[in-house]
């Protein structure tokens, strides 16, 4: 059934905190410091693949236009989506790594003479990279950037209604077979920790939408183009390993301003 998220921010804050106490050994009513071992290294896997859901609500705004010559201004939206995907990475170097996804991805906007497209073919690609790693007790925390591209097209008839011009003249409304191509840049700095078998991260993330709408009436085509509205945001979240091996994990995170959005899934490494 398909999710619809209409106007609706959802706000969505994942914060996971840890903490672990050590007490020291006490012998004959003398306290002696504890001394820990260092962490054994955590098995490395060149590969990874899994499955993930991105349910994702943010605002677009589309160009003003001229119609048959008369003037219609910008226009607003929602842009609503549920992305079902799939991805595979693999490490090129120990800290860097290159993933791909693909899929399908709705689409939904209101705005845009109630655009609504069913799943259609999605894809895209990126890498991830650690740039700076502090081995502690608990786990490695690291620092790193994650930038990928997002790409899909969506088609739907549509009853194109442009209203009235701005002298109030009346135009006629028209079945039109709409297409919006969809292109998303993301940029990620973020941090994660590590808590036996919980790792939360949260970070930074800037977002660039460039947008087409195809709109082939009949007196004119129309060739517009959108952007987002917000471009920083914030993101949280925490992948949760289902073994020692950390060869499994199921992850949730959650993003808010520029795109407020819901993701989760599974990934394996091997």
């Amino acid at each position: 059934m398909k999710v619809k998220w209409n106007r609706v921010a959802i706000h969505i804050g994942i914060v996971i905190l840890m903490l672990c106490s050590t007490w020291p050994a006490r012998a004959q009513g003398i306290d002696y410091p504890v001394i820990q071992p260092l962490p054994s290294p955590r098995p490395f896997y060149r590969f990874n693949f899994g499955f993930q859901s991105e349910l994702a609500s943010r605002d677009v705004d589309e160009d003003a236009f001229v119609f048959n010559g008369f003037n219609f201004p910008k226009t607003k939206g929602r842009a609503d989506m549920v992305r079902l995907l799939a991805r595979f990475g693999v490490y090129l170097l120990d800290n860097v790594e290159i993933y791909g996804v693909a899929g399908g991805s709705d689409l939904s906007i209101d705005e845009f003479d109630q655009f609504n497209s069913g799943q259609e073919f999605a894809y895209g690609g990126g890498v991830n990279w650690v740039f700076y790693e502090i081995q502690s007790f608990e786990g490695p925390i690291k620092l790193y950037i994650d930038y990928r591209y997002f790409h899909f097209r969506s088609k739907d008839q549509v009853l194109f209604r442009p209203c009235c011009d701005n002298s109030g003249f009346l135009i006629a409304d028209e079945l039109v077979d709409e297409t919006i191509t969809w292109n998303e840049h993301r940029l990620k700095v973020g941090v994660s920790g590590r808590h036996y078998i919980f790792e939360p991260y949260g970070g930074a993330r800037f977002s660039v939408v460039n947008g087409k709408d195809h709109l082939p009436t009949s007196t004119q085509d129309l060739n517009l183009k959108f952007k987002q509205d917000d471009l920083f945001g914030l993101f949280f979240g925490a992948n949760i390993y289902f073994d020692p091996s950390d060869r499994a994990f199921f992850f949730i995170e959650g993003s808010l301003i520029d795109e407020d959005a819901l993701n989760l899934g599974v990934r394996v490494r091997f």
